[in-house]
């Protein structure tokens, strides 16, 4: 849906928002358009409610809390319905009405609507019921990295740099045009965490910076490339299991996707491990060895072989019952054999 005609016929009020978002990737966006004080948020849909943590309690999503903290009214719609859009009001199209398409059209006309990791696919008909569509923080440079998990992903192939794109919805997954991009460079460093929440500040900032400009038809959204285009699978429990027979460089880029949560897994001698932080060791005097044998153990260094011919140097572990720890305070209690084998999950 184009914003050629912008929204230039509110400029005498606020332009009023509808939010939709989960995570607490979504929380500072939502946080930096009530700062700004220059949006009427109607109101935050978000997923319900969730079993979390050991006794299983159901927990509110971090946009719910972020919402009632700030008096915003909250929907927490099980599943987006589908739903049909007839004179600019919205009609569920099975018999059990749809509350969304209830509250929408009861507070409308409401100019835009904002997604940030929200987590469902939301029908055409919702895009259009805004006069202004509906506009979406991306974690990655579009056309690289459509889909769920475009950090997780850039950190495992090793990307030099990623970025937010604010960009308009469209029902193809990630397809939009965009409006403006922000850069960030990855470092050796960064893990899935410090990356997350660097770039949950870089979007807030941009969605904070350039909304009005672009509900105003002050900024024309971009057609993505043709070229380039490259998808970001959901992160799943398989993606957290070390292969040794990978490159050193893909090792460390799937522990760091990995890291602070859920961590990835090994095996040692049937036990499970959990690795948290992880150098890659490029030394031609060390030994060759078969993908996951210890080839130097000592005080404060544990290397294991990999597929590439280089090495990993282990250097945060978790083991069962037992806290994460630096590998040296690990080596004061515990031996890795040189000449033990980690393996990967029989699952692999």
């Amino acid at each position: 849906m184009p914003l050629s005609r912008g929204l230039v016929e509110v400029v005498a009020r606020k332009p009023r928002l509808v939010f939709f978002g989960t995570p607490d990737f979504a929380v500072p966006a939502l946080q930096a358009l009530i700062r700004s004080n220059e949006f009427d948020i109607v109101a935050c849909v978000t997923q319900p409610d969730k079993p979390a943590g050991r006794g299983k309690q159901l927990t509110p999503p971090p946009i719910k809390i972020a919402a009632e903290t700030a008096g915003i009214p909250v929907l927490q719609p099980s599943r987006v319905r589908p739903l049909e859009l007839t004179d600019g009001r919205l009609s569920s199209t099975s018999a059990q009405p749809s509350e969304l398409a209830e509250f929408l059209n009861r507070h409308a006309p409401i100019d835009c609507g904002i997604v940030i990791a929200y987590g469902k696919i939301l029908p055409e008909t919702l895009i259009q019921f805004f006069p202004a569509g509906m506009i979406n923080i991306h974690a990655s440079l579009l056309p690289r990295w459509r889909g769920a998990a475009p950090i997780h992903h850039a950190l495992l192939e090793g990307d030099r740099e990623t970025g937010v794109c604010l960009m308009q919805l469209v029902p193809e997954l990630d397809a939009g045009p965009v409006f403006v991009v922000e850069q960030t460079a990855i470092t050796s460093e960064d893990t899935f965490g410090s990356l997350h929440d660097r770039l949950a500040a870089l979007g807030a900032d941009l969605l904070a910076r350039h909304l009005s400009a672009i509900l105003e038809g002050r900024v024309s959204a971009v057609v993505q490339s043709a070229s380039g285009v490259t998808y970001a699978a959901k992160w799943e429990k398989t993606d957290v299991q070390i292969n040794w027979a990978e490159p050193a460089s893909r090792i460390d880029g799937r522990v760091r996707a990995s890291s602070p949560h859920p961590g990835c897994v090994t095996t040692l001698d049937g036990e499970t491990i959990k690795v948290y932080k992880v150098r890659v060791v490029v030394d031609p005097s060390l030994p060759p060895a078969p993908p996951g044998t210890v080839v130097e153990s000592n005080r404060g260094e544990v290397i294991v072989a990999t597929g590439s011919g280089d090495y990993i140097s282990l250097e945060e572990l978790q083991f069962a019952g037992r806290r994460r720890l630096p590998i040296a305070e690990i080596l004061k209690s515990r031996r890795f054999e040189v000449g033990t084998v980690f393996t990967a999950l029989p699952s692999l």
